[in-house]
């Protein structure tokens, strides 16, 4: 397929480069260079078809929102999604649930993976902000890996906490949630009844069984840690065609922990080094997907030494009214909780953040907390910093 068509209808652009970016990171660049005046009604008419058809024009977000682009798994590996980006473009695929009839979306995820090996799945899903609340669905999809059509519900989750309850009523259907071989329920309905837990029942896979988790963060954009159980195991989708090293990029909010769990659940995540997941087109695919424990991985994963400290700078404005800053220089991809704390103990307020490499500004609201003296700590890799915060009103 040549670029837009044929370039003499595209001729607007007259300096067209792509560009692979280095080992550390893999973007796809376009470069649209100046254009005579004359060209401008050619430039209007022409400028969407042309892009619409270049072979790899990303946004700056990844696609996962859609199933079409969803994240496909190819092994157990423990995921951070970083960031959500809206409903997609399909915005009826979810349709009617049987545990909170047409789901409202708000900040949405597609997952796929294939079962290599047969056993129990669970998992638990954990939101990067306390609080937020998130649903889950789960299905079969009786299809090929690339295709959504044929899938069917199997566990459903839409309990969050009920509305005009006092601080903490609910707090058995906020937080962590998932799928356990200690429970025995399919679905839980919206709200947060007695009998809700935030957990559903661990699935029985067979080999070569192909299935989708749906995540929907029905209060902000903000991510959440996905961690596997179970003793099934993930593999390549066999019908899967992956493309060359050349044809991917690093995806802007997926990471994956390599050293996936056995059996339980590992919850210090700030000791584990983090890659980053890609991006690409596969093989009899239409749209892009973001791969994670996928091949290739020579062009992709960062080879960082990951023993280097982590810089953390001094709290401002402190004391503080409304919110604190601290700058962040990190060597690598990683994970730092954060944690606020009263000058009893007391945990008021706590946070997961995933680090880039660089630098970066984190920020820390403290107008919830009470005027007076609190104690930051921030820990990520063999990195602990402790700091003192002031909130004055």
């Amino acid at each position: 397929m040549c670029l837009c068509v044929e370039i003499k209808f595209c001729h607007v652009f007259q300096n067209l480069t792509y560009e692979t970016a280095s080992t550390d990171e893999k973007r796809t660049r376009y470069f649209l260079s100046t254009f005579h005046p004359d060209n401008a009604m050619i430039f209007q008419r022409f400028i969407l078809l042309c892009f619409s058809l270049l072979p790899f024009t990303l946004p700056a977000q990844d696609r996962f929102s859609d199933c079409a682009g969803a994240i496909i798994l190819c092994d157990k590996s423990d995921l951070i999604v970083k960031q959500l980006f809206g409903v997609g473009q399909e915005l009826s695929e979810v349709g009617f649930t049987t545990c909170s009839d047409r789901l409202k979306e708000r900040n949405t995820v597609w997952l796929k993976w294939q079962v290599g090996a047969p056993g129990a799945i669970e998992f638990t899903i954990e939101p990067l902000e306390s609080g937020d609340d998130l649903d889950f669905i789960v299905y079969r999809l009786d299809d090929d890996i690339l295709q959504c059509s044929r899938k069917y519900e199997l566990r459903c989750m839409a309990s969050g906490e009920n509305i005009g309850d006092r601080a903490g009523a609910s707090s058995a259907c906020t937080g962590k949630m998932g799928l356990s071989d200690a429970v025995s329920d399919l679905r839980e309905s919206d709200g947060c009844g007695d009998d809700h837990d935030n957990f559903l029942a661990a699935i029985d896979a067979k080999a070569g069984e192909n299935y989708i988790l749906y995540v929907n963060n029905y209060t902000s954009a903000n991510g959440f840690r996905l961690e596997w159980g179970g003793d099934a195991a993930f593999t390549k989708p066999h019908e899967l065609e992956m493309p060359l090293a050349q044809q991917t990029r690093m995806s802007k909010a997926i990471y994956f922990r390599d050293n996936a769990v056995k059996s339980g659940f590992k919850t210090d995540w700030t000791e584990a080094p983090l890659q980053k997941a890609f991006v690409a087109t596969a093989g009899g695919s239409s749209v892009p997907n973001v791969f994670a424990g996928c091949t290739p991985f020579d062009d992709n994963i960062e080879k960082t030494v990951r023993h280097a400290a982590f810089r953390v700078g001094a709290l401002y404005p402190n004391p503080a009214t409304t919110q604190t800053n601290v700058r962040i220089e990190a060597p690598h991809s990683a994970v730092m909780q954060l944690e606020v704390c009263d000058v009893l103990g007391k945990r008021c307020y706590d946070r997961v953040c995933v680090l880039d490499p660089g630098e970066q500004l984190l920020q820390i609201p403290v107008q919830q907390l009470s005027a007076g003296f609190y104690f930051v700590q921030l820990r990520a890799g063999k990195t602990v910093e402790t700091k003192k915060l002031m909130v004055a009103y």
